[in-house]
């Protein structure tokens, strides 16, 4: 029973959030080559550079999570029923 109910954490919600920054440089760079050119670039907010967001939101939700549950539970009980305990 008590693998049953260790194992009900596999049927929880899961909420998960991304967030990813990117640099967005000028189409027509100077020399992209240079660290310097590189920098200066990424800061030359009149040309269309600046930094690109991604915000990625996750929901998963288990649809048959009481209905595993309960299988898992008559499984477990079956099993120590069938080992004799």
């Amino acid at each position: 029973m008590a693998d049953s109910v260790a194992r009900s954490t596999i049927d929880a919600s899961v909420f998960g959030a991304s967030l990813v920054l990117e640099p967005r440089y000028r189409d027509n760079r100077d020399d992209p080559s240079s660290l310097p050119s590189a920098l200066t670039d990424f800061f030359d907010y009149d040309n269309d550079a600046g930094i690109n967001w991604n915000l990625s939101l996750s929901l998963d939700l288990p649809l048959t999570a009481r209905a595993a549950r309960d299988y898992r539970r008559r499984l477990d009980l079956a099993t120590v029923i069938a080992s004799g305990y």
